[in-house]
């Protein structure tokens, strides 16, 4: 067995993938040179330094060499260390087999630990974060979650997090704002734009902020501005920001620029005023439950008297003009 196959099975055994065999032969080679110790001493530094990559993922350590051998010459006999030089080169070598390993293994990994979450429907999409813990994305939103850590972070868009039933704490990393969860139920907004809003359904969160940490409890809602950092807390909720996870929408009094904001985030579309319509006029609509967009276009064009073009794919390009008095 040549030297190569030995640095394999010094991976293998750092990742516990020896057979009683394996082990045994690993064994007789350690013992046969004074030099070969040292190697597993080497490698077993390397190994610790990048320990989160090897708790994530057990490679085929073989496939991996035989990519590296395909650059570095490795067929020096098993028993043949002899002297400093030797060992100096076979230190590169476990250094850049280790550097091999990592830079094929490493995106993925990354990509495994911190995968993205992502919504391209006109729907909201639910997904798994724990055995205990859900979100539910608005369209047009994405997120990362790391599951091994259990921290959601780039989120961009709207999302409901349903974590009643989980008991370690979940951490929102949310531009320069911090917010810790466990046992809770809440909608969180981070739009471009527009400040980042929390509002706390069930449960209580905890929230940090420019050195500052501050318990929220359910039936409040945290506003954080985004422009100088500065946050309030307000007792209430948004009308919207729990039910749109279940397909509820409902307006009460709403001006129509609020109306046509909702709209946009429940369906993921965009909507423009091509005219000087007043968008003050009040919308009222209680718990709708509408199957599609054109549903709710057409409700809102009946209550209140408006030309509405769609366009687009799958008509998400919406022109509303000439908004007349309510009905």
């Amino acid at each position: 067995m040549g030297k190569e196959q030995y640095i394999s099975l010094i991976a293998k055994k750092l990742n516990n993938e020896l057979n009683i065999a394996e082990l045994r032969e690993l064994n007789g080679w350690l013992s046969s040179n004074s030099e070969n110790p040292e190697l597993l001493s080497d490698f077993q530094h390397i190994w610790d330094s990048v320990s989160s990559y090897k708790a994530a993922e057990t490679f085929d350590s073989s496939a991996a060499f035989s990519k590296f051998s395909q650059k570095y010459d490795l067929t020096t006999p098993a028993n043949q260390i002899v002297g400093p030089k030797s060992s100096s080169v076979s230190k590169y070598i476990l250094i850049g087999l280790t550097a091999v390993l990592l830079f094929l293994g490493g995106y993925m990994l990354s990509s495994r630990l911190t995968p993205t979450f992502s919504n391209d429907q006109m729907a909201a999409l639910p997904v798994q974060l724990t055995e205990n813990a859900s979100a539910t994305l608005k369209p047009n939103t994405s997120m990362k979650f790391n599951a091994n850590n259990l921290v959601v972070s780039n989120l961009d868009g709207g999302a409901y997090f349903n974590l009643e039933k989980q008991a370690a704490p979940i951490n929102f990393d949310l531009s320069k704002t911090k917010i810790m969860a466990n046992a809770a139920k809440m909608n969180l907004q981070n739009y471009d734009g527009e400040d980042l809003i929390a509002d706390i359904e069930e449960g209580a969160v905890t929230i940090e902020l420019n050195n500052k940490k501050e318990i929220v409890e359910s039936g409040h809602k945290i506003i954080i501005s985004k422009d100088n950092g500065s946050y309030s807390v307000i007792a209430g909720n948004s009308i919207n920001a729990f039910a749109w996870s279940n397909g509820v929408l409902s307006f009460d009094n709403t001006p129509l620029y609020e109306v046509f904001n909702t709209i946009e985030q429940f369906y993921g579309v965009q909507i423009e005023v091509t005219d000087d319509s007043d968008v003050k006029t009040h919308f009222t609509a209680i718990n709708m439950e509408p199957q599609n967009l054109e549903e709710v276009l057409e409700l809102l064009s009946s209550s209140i008297d408006m030309r509405i073009k769609q366009s687009g794919k799958e008509g998400r390009d919406i022109e509303i003009s000439e908004i007349k008095n309510v009905n």
